[in-house]
């Protein structure tokens, strides 16, 4: 298989007289390849081939914290905020969002109240009537996380948001997401994704 591979890497940066997009890399050679677009090789003299690079619908995020699966239409992006707090952002072009907050050494339950409050005063503010409620979301592998949804509204304007935390005083997760009422199905799509497929280390605090 080996070989295989080799001789349809060698046939193909031949005959690729463009650069792609995209390299593949098999047994130290690079062939330059376009998504969705073929490219024809030989397989010794006579047998020809195609190879077609392509994507997936979904993609799914790992790191030392939590693994979720989102559109491949979006790309999360993480940084670290502080030395004891990284950030984890997923926004969509119509502004529906998911953050994830990873804390050490602070009790992320004593951070939702002052979440709400910066999602949702400045609209309060601008004449937008706010509903809370306390919510939970029980995960897949059976953690469960406990907050506020809010729903802020105004005429022909609505948000949702949800505020949920887990943790203790050695640190924990503080998750957001917010959807607007006219966000096209695709959103809410990602965000009953992203929920449904979360998972989060058992200890934040853990190194």
């Amino acid at each position: 298989m080996r070989h295989f591979l080799c001789g349809i890497a060698a046939a193909t940066m031949l005959a690729s007289a463009h650069a792609g997009d995209y390299v593949l890399e098999v047994d130290g050679r690079k062939i330059e390849l376009d998504l969705d677009k073929p490219a024809s090789a030989s397989i010794g003299s006579d047998k020809p081939v195609t190879l077609v690079l392509r994507q997936k619908t979904e993609q799914t995020w790992r790191d030392d914290d939590m693994s979720f699966v989102y559109p491949a239409t979006l790309k999360p992006v993480r940084m670290e905020v502080e030395k004891d707090i990284s950030q984890t952002l997923m926004a969509t072009p119509s502004g529906s969002l998911i953050i994830v907050q990873r804390y050490i050494g602070l009790d992320t339950t004593n951070l939702i109240d002052m979440m709400v409050s910066q999602l949702t005063d400045e609209d309060v503010s601008a004449g937008y009537k706010r509903t809370t409620q306390s919510t939970t979301r029980k995960l897949t592998d059976g953690m469960t996380l406990a907050g506020k949804k809010v729903h802020t509204e105004h005429p022909g304007e609505s948000w949702d948001h949800e505020v949920l935390a887990i943790g203790d005083r050695k640190g924990g997760y503080l998750i957001v997401s917010a959807i607007h009422d006219d966000s096209p199905p695709a959103d809410h799509e990602m965000i009953e994704k992203f929920w449904h497929s979360l998972q989060l280390r058992a200890s934040p605090a853990a190194k």
